[in-house]
């Protein structure tokens, strides 16, 4: 409800939606996430290496990066150093996201 009606994979949603969406991820998703996050170790979701879990995220994290940077994933602290931390054990994140990022603007 947040990343694909930003990019018109889907429509507008109403301010009801969107709230329903941050509170789900603010009471449900960020802190299981944060909690596999913390069972795994760390920094990702495969412990000190980067697994198909935190790939699949890659894919999905960029975009709502990029075109919903105000949103409650994005503010969400834990979830940024995350992302960073994923991008830069990913030696080629910048040049392989660049045509994706760049539609995304």
């Amino acid at each position: 409800k947040i990343l694909y009606p930003a990019v018109v994979f889907a429509g507008p949603v109403t301010d009801e939606e969107k709230a329903a969406a941050e509170k789900q991820w603010t009471e449900d998703v960020w802190p299981a996430f944060e909690h596999i996050l913390k069972r795994s170790g760390g920094p990702f979701l495969g412990g000190e290496q980067p697994n198909i879990a935190d790939l699949a995220f890659i894919g999905y994290t960029g975009p709502l990066f990029n075109k919903c940077g105000d949103c409650v994933l994005c503010k969400t602290e834990g979830f940024k150093a995350y992302f960073e931390a994923l991008k830069a054990k990913l030696g080629h994140y910048s040049e392989i996201m660049a045509p994706a990022e760049g539609f995304y603007k």
